[in-house]
């Protein structure tokens, strides 16, 4: 099978807030988008609380563990709410947008495969245990620098200054 040339798959973070390729009709915050073509497969590891919103095309979703299947079309949206893998077939090309209905939710792991038989394409990898920690070291040496500041350096500032000018009265 030949691959689709208008394929986008090389896209930012999922849930970041960024000029998208194509704002949905709502008018509300615009997301990354995706375009794939008719065919192509989208697995989502883990990705509960994210929500799949078709802005063009139809797309058939299924999540593991789940007697429910659901075929939404443009406009529409669904919510995932299973842990474990969710298989999104496009039926007809669409253009998607991957965005956290849940405050900080995302996926484990998003691949794409654009045509039955193509190789899987990395989409959107969270980051591993020791990036996370990491990114919280981070915040909370932050969060203690703005406390120092504004609890410790800045009072004795301004208690010298207070000084300053007791003594030239």
């Amino acid at each position: 099978m030949s691959r689709s040339t208008s394929t986008t798959l090389c896209a930012p973070c999922l849930g970041a807030s960024l000029p998208s390729t194509g704002a949905h009709a709502s008018g509300t915050s615009t997301r990354a988008t995706h375009v794939f073509p008719r065919g192509a497969t989208l697995a989502i590891v883990d990705g509960v609380g994210l929500r799949v919103r078709v802005l063009a095309g139809e797309i058939w979703i299924t999540e593991e563990r789940s007697l429910v299947d659901l075929v939404i079309g443009a406009g529409e949206s669904c919510t995932l709410t299973r842990r474990g893998s969710a298989l999104v077939e496009v039926r007809s090309r669409a253009r998607l947008a991957l965005e956290p209905d849940v405050q900080g939710a995302t996926a484990r792991m998003v691949r794409a495969k654009t045509s039955r038989t193509g190789p899987w394409v990395l989409l959107h990898r969270r980051a591993g245990l020791v990036a996370r920690i990491g990114t919280a070291l981070d915040r909370a040496i932050a969060g203690a620098r703005r406390w120092l500041v504004r609890s410790v350096l800045r009072p004795m500032v301004h208690a010298r200054a207070r000084r300053v000018l007791q003594v030239r009265y």
